[in-house]
């Protein structure tokens, strides 16, 4: 692969300069809070907030929206923006983001805020808990 790849480069490109690596998956989760408009719309809220994190995070993207580019992951302010700007039967309140990934020095868990740059990372979505809080519950 590697020779095959040196042949269809400019000839500026030096060999010692091409690194093949596997990417490295990163899985995001979020765990959600929502206060609901009304009780019997929670259900909707917590599909429909779900729906939009996995639609976001897709790698590949979907209708004409291009994913994410190789060693580009969603910032924290990027996904504050997302679930702020849902329209639907509620909002939401605040959020964590965690990151998932393996490297070749095994298994990493951290905050999505305090995970480092990576240049082969791809985002990918993780498993997201979406808590609706009812209007006038107390606790």
């Amino acid at each position: 692969l590697r020779k095959r790849l040196l042949s269809l480069c400019e000839a500026t490109l030096a060999p010692e300069c091409l690194v093949l690596a596997e990417p490295v998956y990163v899985s995001i989760s979020l765990s959600v809070w929502a206060e609901a408009d009304d009780p019997h719309l929670s259900f909707s809220l917590q599909a429909m907030i779900q729906e939009a994190l996995s639609r976001y995070l897709d790698p590949i993207g979907q209708e004409g929206k291009g994913g994410w580019r190789l060693g580009t992951l969603p910032t924290y302010a990027q996904l504050d923006m997302l679930l702020r700007t849902l329209r639907g039967p509620g909002r939401v309140t605040r959020f964590l983001a965690t990151a998932r990934y393996v490297d070749r020095t095994g298994p990493h868990e951290c905050a999505l805020e305090d995970l480092r740059p990576n240049p082969f990372s791809i985002p990918v979505p993780g498993t997201h808990r979406v808590y609706i809080e009812l209007p006038g519950a107390q606790g």
